[in-house]
């Protein structure tokens, strides 16, 4: 058996050939194994015990343009015969144009097939782009970003109403969207030119080359353990192919994978809890929410990260550290904002939107199974300095919110983590919902 990997379009192309003997080893070892294997997009053989194979792969018999044997024996007596098969995925199985080139059979007893696939780079995929990461460039966003903000956003708009809040915020994703536009590139190899991969092969020199440079001389001045550098000389071990699998059925297609992964990190979700802790905890009266102060905004961002990956909007906690310079026009807008969704009870769209990432955890012998990897989700930059806010009163201050529990300030993550539940499950947030007002509550939740 064959396997060929193919890197495309941002996406990993697999193509198999199987040869099989008269005791059919080869066929018989990949029905074992299909169920662990990656998805193909291709696969040829001298075997008619593919199909079942093949249909476990999801993949179809592509017929022949010119029909005929494929197998023309050197031995007298033994007639020619069809035994070369090709599978295709469902949707190229007309498109494949199967072909036999009878004028490259050679002095082999078998002909060539030929087989058209769509693999190309060109296929309609959205060009990445990325920002450099120099002092200049970084600066030059932030400026279109504030000029694109004293233009298009007016810190004395409305903000009574959900549809007057989701305008404002709408109006300030179109212009970080503008702004990133305007001052991003587009990656290397995007177009499959021979100038981009002179470029790519370049800038993966010239990083190998700092990269190594640097450990190097951690290795041999800073740390001297200079035999550390052994590591480097050493085999390595080429890292396992498995398609990940879930209740013992591989998993090939995007929606199965997301599923999976929902299935794997949210199966406390249906578990009964226990509120009669509450019970013991006397009412209070309730007190009046206050709006948020332009210290809590700062304190809340000055303990934030730079070096945190940004969400959709591409705006990092750098970017709105350097936006945020008090007292300046998009600090003003963002605050008014900020107090606006919690006097309304209503979270913008803007807020919500989220891009998932899953990342192989470390040092695992196989990656077969769900649980070897970490889904994180990132957030568009505003909405999560807005729950920090929120994280920070309801930690230092107590729940006290009209519109939250009705009760006295907790100071233990019990009660509080019980009192979420309970009215997360019936409803009671007046419109504000589990993402509307939800702080990042890091010790329960997690």
């Amino acid at each position: 058996m064959l396997i060929l990997n193919l890197f495309a379009n941002r996406q990993s192309y697999n193509l198999m050939n199987v040869y099989s003997d008269e005791t059919h080893m080869a066929a018989l070892l990949l029905a074992e194994e299909a169920a662990s294997l990656p998805p193909f997009i291709y696969m040829e053989g001298i075997a008619t015990q593919l199909f079942n194979t093949a249909s476990e792969l999801g993949l179809q018999w592509a017929p022949f343009v010119n029909p005929g044997p494929t197998f023309y024996p050197r031995i007298q007596g033994f007639c020619s015969t069809v035994i070369e098969l090709v599978f295709v995925q469902p949707d190229q199985t007309l498109t494949a144009q199967v072909t036999r080139v009878h004028n490259a059979q050679g002095e082999s007893d078998h002909i060539p097939l030929a087989t058209t696939l769509l693999i190309s780079a060109d296929s309609g995929a959205t060009p990445h782009r990325a920002l450099k990461a120099n002092r200049e460039e970084q600066i030059h966003f932030v400026r279109v970003i504030e000029g694109e903000f004293a233009m298009k956003v007016d810190e004395h708009a409305p903000l009574d109403t959900p549809d007057q809040i989701d305008a404002v915020a709408q109006a300030i994703a179109d212009l970080f969207s503008a702004a990133w536009e305007t001052c991003s590139r587009e990656a290397y190899r995007e177009h499959g030119l021979p100038e981009d991969w002179k470029l790519y092969r370049k800038a993966v020199k010239n990083a190998k080359r700092v990269f190594f440079d640097s450990r190097i001389t951690e290795i041999s001045i800073t740390n001297k353990h200079t035999w550390d550098l052994m590591s480097w000389v050493q085999q390595r071990k080429l890292p396992l192919c498995k398609a990940i699998q879930y209740q013992g059925q591989p998993c090939h297609a995007l929606p199965q994978l997301w599923d999976v992964l929902h299935n794997t990190y949210n199966s406390a979700s249906d578990r009964p809890f226990n509120i009669d802790i509450l019970n013991s905890i006397p009412d209070m009266p309730v007190w009046e929410w206050v709006p948020f102060s332009a210290l809590e905004m700062r304190e809340a961002l000055a303990s934030c990260s730079n070096v945190s990956a940004p969400g959709p909007d591409h705006i990092k906690w750098s970017h709105l550290k350097m936006l945020m310079r008090w007292p300046t026009h998009v600090f003003t807008v963002l605050l008014l904002l900020t107090n606006a969704c919690l006097r309304v009870g209503h979270w913008p769209k803007h807020f919500k939107k989220s891009m998932s990432v899953i990342i192989p955890k470390p040092n695992k012998p196989a990656y077969s199974a769900p649980k070897a990897f970490r889904p994180i989700v990132l957030l568009n930059t505003i909405g999560k300095l807005i729950e920090k806010m929120l994280s920070n009163r309801i930690q230092f201050n107590g729940v006290t919110s009209e519109r939250s529990l009705h009760g006295p300030p907790f100071f233990g993550w019990t009660p509080v983590g019980l009192c979420w539940t309970f009215y997360i499950q019936n409803d009671n947030f007046s419109g504000l919902g589990l993402l509307k007002f939800s702080g990042e509550i890091p010790v329960r939740f997690r």
